[in-house]
């Protein structure tokens, strides 16, 4: 019993209370907004062929893995490889190798010769 005692004595003695006061709960508030959700981005001619014609996809799939050159102005003329093609914005992605450097840059297909 004498346990019981001494517990009691240390309870009393902490002046701090171990519980936290509860706070009134306040109702969930809702924000309006003038947001307008934007309507789907319509698709680029290029996507619409890449979807419909056979042909127009394979003959841009066939440039992936060729070696081409391109010229950059002011830099010269950089032979690379075509790494990647993006139907969306019809742009090819190729890697140009330098003596010091490989850089990976989006190729205009104008200014390509194989």
């Amino acid at each position: 019993m004498h346990h019981d005692s001494s517990a009691a004595q240390t309870q009393e003695e902490c002046p701090i209370s171990m519980t936290r006061p509860s706070r009134p709960r306040q109702p969930v508030q809702r924000f309006k907004t003038t947001h307008t959700p934007r309507p789907p981005r319509s698709q680029t001619p290029s996507e619409i062929l890449w979807h419909t014609d056979p042909s127009h996809k394979k003959e841009r799939l066939s440039w992936i893995g060729k070696e081409v050159s391109k010229f950059f102005p002011t830099h010269g003329t950089f032979k690379g490889k075509i790494q990647q093609y993006q139907y969306a914005s019809d742009d090819y992605f190729g890697l140009w190798t330098t003596l010091s450097r490989t850089k990976t840059t989006t190729l205009n297909e104008s200014r390509t010769s194989p």
